[in-house]
């Protein structure tokens, strides 16, 4: 199904409550497929310098936007691409088949030693999160020449997630939709399961989380809006289908494996990077090379 309304951006002043922008994607930004599942903001000095990033979750892109500049661009990769062995769905009691659903959550790492920031994103019918940098993305020269540019990070056990967040301290928050959670991961330590937690688990209000974000007071806000049950089943209109959390950030983390009481140092060995250098936040070196 195609969409009749092109895809658009509007931008507002949240000061004056005024829309100070609208710019339309072009043509070959989008595709008969598209559908943008998740926008990340990434803004340095000013809103001059503010880049946007898109997730086209059904035809495979991220999309690009540049304030300054006015224009966007399109990437696209296999990394975007759902993972035909993870479309399998299991949530509230229903098992359903998602196989087509490609990249949709994505986070941003704050300012590495090399000045860069990195991107963080993972399909919704995958177990995967990969990464790329920054820079890589708001250089429009890189599209059709990034393949090498993008990592593959570790497999996870915690199952499909939807939206995720980063915080300024490295710490990821994410949507847990096969568990009815929300987990995090601090980036000093490998991507891995044993380094994945859960900070809240409910099974009745956190079905199907669906998106979260950080406030200046460093609370973890959370919507649930049961999704799976929506498309696939039937809402009971009798229930609360819908619901806003939020929480403190270092409450959540209290005796998570997250929890930033030291800097851990690395010593595993990340030889999905082998052959390529990789500035990863955080470490010791300005340069790893594996």
């Amino acid at each position: 199904m195609q969409s009749v309304c092109p895809y658009a951006i509007n931008i507002f002043d949240l000061k004056t409550n005024k829309k100070i922008r609208r710019y339309e994607f072009r043509p070959e930004d989008t595709n008969q497929n598209t559908f943008i599942a998740n926008i990340l903001v990434d803004m340095e000095r000013s809103c001059d310098d503010a880049y946007a990033y898109f997730s086209d979750e059904l035809g495979y892109g991220l999309i690009v936007y540049s304030y300054k500049e006015n224009k966007s661009w399109r990437f696209t990769h296999s990394y975007f691409m759902p993972d035909p062995l993870k479309g399998d769905f299991n949530i509230d009691g229903l098992n359903f088949q998602w196989g087509e659903e490609g990249i949709f959550g994505m986070s941003l790492s704050p300012k590495t030693k090399a000045g860069d920031r990195l991107v963080y994103f993972s399909p919704l019918a995958s177990h995967r999160e990969f990464v790329v940098s920054n820079k890589v993305l708001q250089n429009s020269s890189k599209v059709g020449n990034s393949y090498k540019d993008f990592y593959a990070l570790n497999e996870r056990e915690h199952g499909h997630l939807t939206a995720k967040i980063m915080d300024e301290d490295g710490i990821q928050f994410m949507n847990m939709i096969d568990k009815n959670a929300v987990g995090c991961w601090n980036s000093k330590y490998v991507y891995d399961s044993k380094n994945i937690d859960i900070v809240d688990k409910d099974d009745v209000g956190l079905i199907f989380p669906c998106d979260l974000k950080i406030d200046k007071y460093r609370n973890l806000w959370v919507m649930s809006d049961r999704m799976s049950n929506f498309l696939v089943a039937s809402l009971d209109y009798k229930e609360v289908n819908f619901r806003v959390y939020f929480a403190p950030i270092n409450v959540l983390l209290k005796d998570t494996v997250c929890e930033n009481k030291k800097v851990i140092k690395v010593h595993e060995p990340l030889e999905q990077f082998a052959g390529h250098k990789l500035v990863f936040p955080y470490l010791g070196s300005e340069n790893l090379l594996f």
